[in-house]
């Protein structure tokens, strides 16, 4: 896990990626992103290509019986709700984002990294809300953004995610020129640090 300096770190990079230029992301911003993430274990890439995500509640207990002076009584417990996310695992929260490597046994043995960025309060596959970036031997290509296509079956969805391309890099600036980042004060007018 990075520690608290990088978690702020990570966080600044993630924006500038993010809400820089519309089509365009530093080079350097996307190589430190990669630096910074701890490598994904071996064993996390030897995995199925699907992700499960599962969401639900039960019903809570009942309660009959009779009170004094009101006769038959029922009374329903709070429904019990439960969720289960294979990516819980992998994934790291940095800020308003949650990122994870996301390439898999085969795409690491040709050189290939992914990693997922997806705001907190985002899903993953909603447009505007998640993106992935894609590194060839270290080196960032592209950024890519998601579409996604919703079909209704009844009560259920198929939700179907289709990435395509969003911002690609650029060496050097590609941050809009009245762009700046204040560096944090405290209330004694020292800069924030974390302990070492």
């Amino acid at each position: 896990m990075p520690r608290l300096d990088n978690r702020f770190l990570l966080a600044a990079v993630v924006d500038r990626i993010i809400y820089g230029q519309e089509d365009t992301f530093r080079h350097e911003d996307a190589a430190e992103l990669l630096r910074q993430m701890p490598a994904p274990s071996p064993w996390r890439q030897l995995r199925l290509p699907i992700d499960l995500k599962v969401e639900g509640s039960v019903p809570g207990s009942r309660m009959k019986g009779s009170a004094a002076g009101l006769g038959d009584v029922s009374v329903e417990g709070d429904r019990r709700s439960f969720a289960y996310d294979s990516q819980s695992g992998r994934t790291i929260r940095i800020g308003q984002w949650k990122l994870r490597h996301s390439a898999g046994f085969w795409e690491a043995l040709r050189g290939k990294a992914a990693i997922e960025i997806v705001q907190t309060m985002g899903e993953a596959a909603k447009e505007g809300r998640s993106a992935v970036m894609v590194y060839q031997r270290g080196e960032p290509v592209e950024l890519l953004g998601f579409r996604e296509n919703r079909n209704s079956l009844g009560q259920y969805a198929i939700i179907v995610s289709k990435a395509l391309p969003w911002k690609t890099p650029v060496h050097g600036e590609a941050v809009e020129p009245g762009y700046e980042v204040a560096t944090p004060h405290g209330k004694d007018g020292g800069v924030f640090r974390s302990a070492a």
